[in-house]
């Protein structure tokens, strides 16, 4: 299996995650003050977590999931639309993780140590990760994207954009 395509393909999945922290898509919660200082509170709360994924640290994939997942069940409703796109594009990044024969948890232990592949990996749909990493590359993603850490930042005084750390290297 080709280890630098598999690499660059979980690479550029940290790639959009780190462009969805400022994300948000779901049925949105109510928009009450409360709710948004429940959802601020859990923006400030995965940052750092967010943060750890850039700078390589993949064995929180499955938890940053969850975690991006969990920000759209508290939206706002000034965000929820958004949400709505982010997690579209983690069902579509998830479904190509498994269809390589992954999971989530796997996939992030595989980047981090790729010398051990679950026996089960398909290359071929590794590959079409990248694919479907591409495919995220919209302007209605980008869009939903910067409202999303814009309202973090506007609202939750939360800056998604400063990790305070390079994204590592690509092989």
């Amino acid at each position: 299996m080709k280890r630098s395509t598999a690499r660059t393909a979980a690479v550029g999945a940290v790639m959009v995650l780190g462009s969805l922290t400022g994300c948000g898509g779901s049925d949105g919660g109510s928009g009450e003050s409360d709710s948004s200082g429940d959802y601020c509170s859990a923006v400030e709360a995965a940052k750092a977590q967010f943060d750890d994924l850039e700078t390589g640290n993949f064995a929180g994939f499955e938890e940053a999931f969850d975690a991006l997942r969990g920000l759209a069940d508290q939206a706002p409703t000034e965000v929820s639309a958004q949400w709505e796109v982010i997690v579209g594009g983690l069902d579509q990044i998830q479904g190509a993780i498994e269809d390589a024969g992954f999971t989530l948890e796997e996939f992030g232990a595989y980047v981090e140590d790729p010398a051990n592949p679950p026996p089960d990996i398909d290359v071929e749909a590794l590959n079409q990760l990248g694919t479907e990493l591409q495919d995220l590359d919209s302007a209605a993603f980008t869009e939903a994207s910067d409202a999303i850490t814009k309202h973090a930042q506007d609202e939750c005084g939360v800056d998604l954009e400063d990790s305070g750390s390079e994204p590592p290297p690509t092989e």
